[in-house]
């Protein structure tokens, strides 16, 4: 294998200290690596004399860094720095099968906080008052690094925490620092080594090996403090320094430095090994902020390999770190608390000898180099032979019953998950439970004192609700293992609703605890009733068979094995008494195993009937008005494995919108065990027929005839069919200057576009530059392209509203012109989406040119006001339940690829051109159309490029910023209700990030 370094500083950073033991180990497994540093930086001396060095903008040119003479096979970008950025991006444009990593190794976003002394968001957004930000091009960008990170195949971390910087999910893996053998080996003798570098006999030595920087200048100097209070106290100390020195740092003490500390400046690697050999104590200062905890300094390890007594903050010791035994800790970093400790390894030679051999043994167990390259080699070929299918963890939202001989492909994918021999519930799960999976662990500890919250007032109030619905739960059961079944049932008796009824039918079960089990809970409560069958005849005629003991206004679905939360039904209660109209309801829902265990949560939309022709978002805790259930007759026998879809597409088909209600919480836990797969191979063919079956059927009663497609041999897309003839469509692309944008967006949709009735309208806000000028004239002599000329200030609203008052097509598509199209169906989906009833504004599937999601929807209150949904997602990844690869509706969609009637238009009078002229107009009308009864869709079936803002030209000058905000302004006033809660997108996740993280 062939793998490049590319360092974002020269041979004497600390980034060394991890790339030169790793890159001499690798090359003893028989892989060849090369190390990239900048241009200004020298190229001698080599940390190996098999590791070749070159300087960044060499690169290119370099046939020669490998011995077979082929590219890199892995690129291992050391940090996402801007440097680094720019010769990765050089490199790749030359040899784009190369896989890249980034490394990891600091809070860069804490980083850039300290060293330009600015918030992180004044530095994304400046205000328009401030001075302009001359940018230190070794640092990252605030934006410009989160995008080179979003097109990683995978990410490396030196601590995990730093986990929460990624825009996205990716492949990660912890990178721990080795050492050398050498590092290990026995120390020179103490009285030759000080004099070598004439270090004084007498004093304590504390070695510190390392630069001055603006991040780590306060936690050094309480050192330095604390040094200067030991010699104060007739405890001779003294600071052996190596590295780079700082004048601000050497100049802020009220004392001369010289008389605690002795700075050697740079020296040889060999050399820190001996100074650290002497020290009768090394000290890591570090107060606890998010730049020291989120990082994990170098010097640590050699400091605990030199088997010298070692002091360091507390916040590195625990379980996934450093062994607590292994040092003394620091919890304030105060002056007086360093000298304290120093003091007390002075003094006591038995603490100080069993501090040194615990440090040592840890050093060797964890910093090892065996098992660590090892596991980087395994990342590398996992990377190697990335799978773009998804997240890795199954994400499902239809199921088939779990019951019955036959088992759908839904019971399959949790073989996936991992078996547990105990039935005990884990408070601490093992760290490669899917319950850390986006940080589902710390979310539950939140929501669940919310919902013990919850219970203990609902009880309080539960005789003054207006009403108390009775809610009849259908359980069939068939075959269950006794546990399971038990844990069931006792979940219900657990509610602290007590206006019940659990409805159960045993569908002739052959396991010999069945019958007596339901039994024995029919006894103990009034409330659970049983029928069993005298013959086997699946899951929709059992349910029915249950049913005919309902007694309840709502009925609730429950399977056999899975649980209810204790508050659920008080909930569903609560929601009922709320919304009497409503004939479904329908909560989230999330998976629990054998453990106990929750992960897995479906968060999903309120009603988006285009996403539940995808898949059955409805699922579980679903619950039905009574007469809704029987004018549909209950459930069909024949639609096995996709009879709670059907039920839910009968059920909302002659429902209004209002009827159909969402509860945003997680109040089903789907049993996710091994055993829950069944004896049939052909599991996957019945649940796909089901399913298909189900929506054809539902199609057919609404009179719409679509073809069905499998997306994934898990959802479904209809095509919706084009009348004859096309509606007519104008395309309408604003341009100003930008040839290099807009001649690419305009061949592209000519060459690329399948669809036949079309017309490019531009419109040319008073270009200046003599090629565009020209270009744009060439354009006037195409019979589909017309071009006219608005010359006034840059209104996005305007020109757009001046181009459509002068057609007369039946439909529009709003195109930026730093778009470029890939699929050629674009148009004929966008448009046989446009012109369905009550559809308002169809977006695309819009892509960054390194192949990762720009726009997939629009999200409300992300970010302040509105944010694209999935920003960064990679092309095909199928996004938060899949959601990334359906059709789906939305509050908004971009106007960067818009499509739209124009009596839609016309009825809500065109983009707003006096408020909104530049941002957020298309939001704006999207949410015009959604208040007057508009359904706005994504499609992620039409899919183009596109290089966002390229046209808007300095979006951070003062002007800019202002209007800017004020535009943001009225957004926040006029939609203040859909911002705080946005209806396609659920209040538990995230509103910081793109990609559907759980919000903590």
């Amino acid at each position: 294998m062939n793998i490049l370094f590319i360092a974002y500083g020269d041979l004497t950073s600390n980034s060394m200290t991890h790339i030169g033991p790793y890159a001499e180990e690798l090359g003893k497994r028989g892989h060849h690596c090369a190390l990239a540093i900048p241009d200004d930086s020298t190229l001698s001396p080599s940390p190996s004399p098999t590791l070749p060095v070159v300087h960044h903008a060499d690169l290119p040119q370099r046939a020669d860094l490998f011995p077979n003479s082929q590219p890199a096979h892995v690129l291992h970008a050391w940090t996402p720095r801007e440097n680094v950025r720019q010769a990765t991006q050089a490199y790749r444009a030359l040899h784009p099968t190369a896989k890249l990593v980034i490394h990891l190794e600091d809070n860069e976003d804490a980083i850039l906080e300290s060293y330009y002394q600015t918030p992180l968001e004044r530095l994304r957004h400046p205000h328009p008052n401030d001075a302009p930000i001359r940018w230190q091009t070794r640092l990252s960008h605030p934006t410009k690094y989160k995008d080179f990170l979003a097109t990683a195949d995978g990410i490396t971390l030196l601590n995990p925490r730093l986990a929460k910087l990624l825009p996205i999910e990716k492949q990660s893996s912890q990178l721990r620092p080795i050492l050398q053998p050498a590092a290990n080996s026995a120390p020179q003798n103490p009285a030759e080594v000080k004099a070598t570098y004439l270090i004084p006999t007498q004093p304590r030595i504390v070695v510190y090996p390392g630069g001055i920087t603006s991040n780590n200048r306060e936690d050094i100097r309480n050192l330095y403090k604390a040094v200067k209070i030991l010699n104060d106290q007739a405890q001779p100390t003294l600071i052996v320094k190596t590295g780079p020195s700082c004048q601000v740092f050497e100049n802020s003490f009220d004392f001369p430095i010289q008389d605690v500390s002795l700075d050697l400046g740079y020296v040889q690697e060999n050399d820190i090994q001996a100074l650290l050999s002497i020290a009768d104590a090394l000290v890591q200062p570090g107060t606890d902020n998010p730049f020291n905890r989120d990082r994990f300094p170098c010097k640590i390890p050699q400091f605990l390999a030199s088997g010298r007594p070692c002091i360091l903050p507390a916040f590195y010791t625990g379980p996934d770190s450093i062994d607590p035994d292994s040092c003394l800790t620091l919890d304030s970093n105060a002056p007086e608390e360093i000298a304290s400790q120093l003091q007390r390894v002075f003094s006591d030679p038995q603490l100080a000898a069993k501090l040194g051999q615990a440090a040592k043994a840890h050093a060797a167990k964890t910093y090892a180099p065996d098992n660590n390259v090892s596991r980087i080699l395994d990342f590398y070929q996992r990377v190697l032979h990335i799978d773009r299918s998804g997240s890795g963890f199954p994400q499902v939202q239809s199921r088939s019953p779990k019951r019955y001989p036959l088992a759908s492909l839904f019971e399959r994918l949790k073989l996936a998950l991992p078996r547990r021999s105990s039935t005990t519930p884990q408070t601490e799960p093992p760290p490669n439970h899917p319950v850390h999976h986006r940080d589902y662990f710390r979310y539950l500890k939140t929501t669940d004192r919310q919902a013990a919250q919850y219970a203990t007032d609902f009880q309080a109030r539960l005789e003054s609700l207006p009403s108390q619905p009775k809610i009849s739960i259908l359980l069939p059961v068939y075959n269950v293992p006794e546990k399971w079944l038990r844990r069931c049932i006792d979940s219900v008796l657990s509610q602290i609703y007590p206006h019940w009824e659990l409805c159960i039918a045993d569908d002739f079960s052959s396991a010999k605890h069945i019958r007596p089990t339901i039994e024995r809970y029919a006894k103990r409560d009034p409330r659970i009733k049983a029928v069993f069958r005298p013959q086997n005849g699946h899951i929709s005629l059992a349910t029915n068979a249950a049913y005919t003991l309902a007694t309840g206004d709502y009925i609730a679905l429950l399977d056999h094995d899975d649980e209810l939360p204790p508050h659920a039904l008080a909930k569903l209660a609560e929601t009922i008494i709320a919304n009497p109209q409503a004939k479904i309801i329908y909560s989230d829902e999330d998976k629990i195993d054998e453990d106990g265990i929750r992960h897995g949560p479906h968060f999903k939309s309120d009603w988006n009937y285009d996403l539940f022709l995808g898949c059955n978002m409805i699922s579980h805790l679903g619950a039905y008005r009574k007469d809704a259930f029987e004018s549909v007759q209950g459930f069909r026998q024949g639609y096995e494995g996709a009879q709670d879809w059907d039920l839910a597409l009968r059920i909302a088909e002659t429902s209004a919108p209002s009827e159909i209600v969402h509860i945003p919480e997680a109040l089903y836990h789907w049993r996710s065990i091994a055993s829950s797969t069944a004896d049939n191979l052909d599991a996957k063919d019945y649940a796909y027929q089901a399913q298909r079956k189900a929506i054809q059927s539902h199609l057919d009663r609404i009179g719409v005839q679509a073809p069905i497609e499998s997306v994934a041999g898990l959802h479904w897309r209809l095509r919706y069919p084009l009348p004859t003839p096309q509606p007519r469509v104008s395309i309408v692309i604003p341009t100003k200057d930008r040839l290099d944008l807009l001649k690419p967006c305009v061949e592209s949709v000519l060459q690329k576009t399948a669809y036949r009735n079309y017309e490019i309208l531009v419109v040319d806000n008073a270009s200046q530059d003599p090629e565009t000028i020209q270009y744009l004239q060439a354009l006037s002599n195409n019979r589909r392209i017309s071009v006219t000329r608005d010359p006034g200030p840059f209104n996005y609203s305007a020109l757009n509203n001046h181009a459509i008052r002068t057609t007369g097509a039946q439909v529009i598509c709003l195109l930026n012109n730093d778009t470029e199209v890939i699929a050629p169906q674009w148009l004929d989906e966008l448009v046989s989406h446009a012109i369905r009833p009550g559809i308002g504004a169809v977006g695309a599937k819009l892509l960054f040119p390194h192949q990762h999601v720009q726009h997939c929807g629009v999200v409300m209150g992300i970010g302040g006001v509105a944010a694209h949904a999935f920003k960064f997602l990679h092309r095909d990844d199928d996004g938060y339940i899949h959601r990334a690869q359906l059709v789906s509706g939305y509050s908004a969609v971009t106007g960067a690829c818009m499509a739209f009637e124009k009596r839609l238009w016309e009825e809500l009078e065109g983009l707003d051109e006096v408020n909104l002229p530049i941002s957020y107009n298309d939001v704006d009308f999207c949410l015009r159309a959604a208040q007057r009864g508009y359904r706005n869709l994504v499609t992620p079936f039409a899919l183009l490029y596109h290089k966002e803002s390229e046209t808007r030209g300095d979006s951070q000058s003062p002007i800019a910023q202002s209007q800017f905000q004020k535009e943001s302004d009225y957004m926040q006033k006029k939609w203040a209700s859909i911002i705080a809660r946005d209806p396609y997108y659920n209040p538990n996740l995230s509103k910081e990030k793109e990609d559907f993280s759980y919000r903590c």
